[in-house]
């Protein structure tokens, strides 16, 4: 089960797993009935459910997530809350002029993500001292607004929304494909269950990797593993896609 600290606490995440689930059932050889599916706490894998030969088989889930992109996900969320929470601790006086101001306006700031996260956090008081200052006309992208390399430009869009709405993407990032490194952690687990076992490995939130930049080693593994598991059988399912990539 993949667990990942971005504010998704356990009953969201247990949706998620099951949502991910319930789309990749559609692709499973043998129909399993969607009123069966339940989820389960360790030691036990993650899914039970029932065939509609009544016979139950359980699931293990993992998310293909390399951890540089979940540090740059939850530096972004980070970064958005700090703006957010130092815009409310504002004087009343500028807190007031800053909403009205930007009352309509979508606010987004792009960081250089080489800089360490306390630095980027130390310059939003600058960029925050900056808006307020701006004239009323401010509108578009403006690079280095605060001379500053950690923060690299942000952009101003007004239209017809309730804001004002900041925003922090993700910093752009190289990536590996972990699915590899993930099976071999799940094939060394123990988990408790009379039932069956199959491994599902899926992408969610990074895109899949081309697959014959790593399919051939994954499947070496399995193929060699495989019965020195407890799993029966292993899936590749990409949720973005709603597309087995592999199964062995």
């Amino acid at each position: 089960m993949w667990r990942l600290n971005i504010n998704i606490n356990k009953s969201n995440q247990s949706k998620e797993e099951l949502k991910i689930f319930r789309r990749f059932a559609k692709h499973y050889p043998y129909k399993i009935r969607i009123d069966s599916i339940k989820k389960r706490k360790p030691p036990e894998p993650d899914i039970l459910c029932e065939l509609i030969n009544c016979m139950k088989i359980a699931f293990e889930l993992v998310q293909c997530l390399d951890e540089k992109i979940v540090k740059t996900i939850e530096d972004a969320i980070t970064l958005k809350k700090q703006t957010d929470l130092l815009i409310q601790k504002l004087p009343k006086k500028d807190k007031n002029k800053f909403l009205d101001e930007y009352s309509n306006a979508i606010i987004t700031l792009n960081f250089d993500n080489k800089c360490s996260l306390i630095k980027r956090k130390s310059v939003i008081p600058d960029l925050l001292k900056y808006l307020l200052e701006a004239p009323k006309t401010l509108n578009g992208e403006v690079v280095s607004p605060i001379n500053s390399k950690v923060l690299e430009n942000i952009n101003i869009k007004k239209c017809s929304v309730n804001g004002p709405i900041i925003m922090v993407p993700p910093s752009g990032t190289s990536f590996a494909d972990p699915s590899l490194k993930l099976i071999k952690n799940k094939f060394l687990r123990s988990y408790k269950t009379p039932y069956e076992i199959e491994l599902i490995a899926y992408y969610s939130l990074q895109p899949e990797i081309p697959i014959n930049h790593f399919l051939d080693d994954f499947i070496i593994y399995v193929k060699k593993n495989i019965e020195k598991s407890q799993f029966k059988r292993v899936w590749l399912y990409s949720y973005t896609k709603d597309t087995i990539l592999y199964n062995s």
